[in-house]
C-alpha cells in the first residue's frame, strides 16, 4: 500500500521531522499537536494504477488493478485535518480503525410525510 497524506504545514509545523508515535499519523497528531481525529470519510473504488512512481513502489506493472482509497479526516470541530489518497495492490489486507466519542450534534431524521415509490419525487 502507498498512501499520500496532505496536511496543513501551518497547523502542523515540523511534522516532516517528527518521529511517528506508534507508527500512526493520527496518534502523532494527537501526541505532538493535541489534534484528535474525530471523524474520517473514506471512498474505496476499483481502479488501475496510472502513476509510474506508485507502480514501482507497489512492485506492479502499469495499468494493474488496484483499490484506490481517497478521503478526508476531521477534528472535533469538523475542521479538515488530512486529505489522503492510498493505492492498495492485490493481495494486501489492511485494517483501518478510527475510534471517536459520540458526535456533538446528532443528525436529525425527518419522517416521510407520505408513502411513495422510488419513481416519485422525494419528500
Amino acid at each position: 500500500m502507498v498512501c499520500d497524506s496532505k496536511l496543513s504545514a501551518d497547523r502542523f509545523p515540523e511534522l516532516l521531522q517528527a518521529e511517528f508515535v506508534g507508527d500512526s499519523l493520527f496518534k502523532t497528531l494527537e501526541e505532538l499537536y493535541g489534534c484528535v481525529v474525530h471523524r474520517a470519510k473514506r471512498c474505496v473504488e476499483a481502479a488501475e494504477i496510472l502513476e509510474e512512481d506508485v507502480a514501482e513502489l507497489l512492485g506492479i506493472p502499469m495499468f494493474a488493478p488496484i483499490l484506490l482509497m481517497t478521503g478526508l479526516a476531521f477534528d472535533a470541530e469538523l475542521l479538515p485535518v488530512e486529505a489522503m489518497t492510498a493505492y492498495v495492490r492485490e493481495g494486501v489486507m489492511f485494517k483501518n480503525i478510527i475510534a471517536a466519542g459520540e458526535p456533538t450534534v446528532r443528525p436529525q431524521r425527518k419522517a416521510c410525510p407520505r408513502t411513495h415509490t422510488p419513481r416519485d419525487e422525494p419528500c
